[in-house]
C-alpha cells in the first residue's frame, strides 16, 4: 500500500500486508503511545527520531486507529485545511473576508 499524504507530505506509511501501520506523531505525542503500550506502539526505525510510531493495527482499535491518523494529518497537512476541517467548512468552499 503506498503512503497516505497531504500534499507532497506524508503522514502514514502501510505495509504490504497491512501490518504494521507507521504513524507521523509529535515527540510528546510518540512519548505518550510508548509509555501507554509500549508492545502496540514501537519508536519507528530510521525516523523514530522525527516522532514516527509504529503501529500493531492486530493490537489497536479502530477508534484509537483513526484519532492517530487525523493526528497524524494535522500535523502534516497545509494550516488552511486543518482550519477548515476544524470549522467545518468544506474544502472547496469559497473564501469568505471579513468586513
Amino acid at each position: 500500500m503506498p503512503p497516505s499524504g497531504s500534499g507532497a507530505r506524508i503522514f502514514a506509511i502501510s505495509s504490504e500486508g497491512g501490518r504494521p501501520r507507521i504513524d507521523k506523531a509529535s515527540l510528546a505525542g510518540q512519548a505518550e503511545l510508548l509509555e501507554l503500550d509500549p508492545v502496540t506502539f514501537v519508536r519507528a526505525a530510521y525516523v523514530g527520531r522525527f516522532g514516527w510510531v509504529t503501529v500493531d493495527l492486530a493490537r489497536v482499535d479502530g477508534d484509537v486507529l483513526a484519532g492517530l491518523l487525523l493526528d497524524a494529518w494535522r500535523l502534516t497537512a497545509p494550516k488552511r485545511s486543518v482550519a477548515r476541517m476544524s470549522t467545518g467548512k468544506p474544502s472547496d468552499a469559497p473564501e469568505t473576508k471579513a468586513r
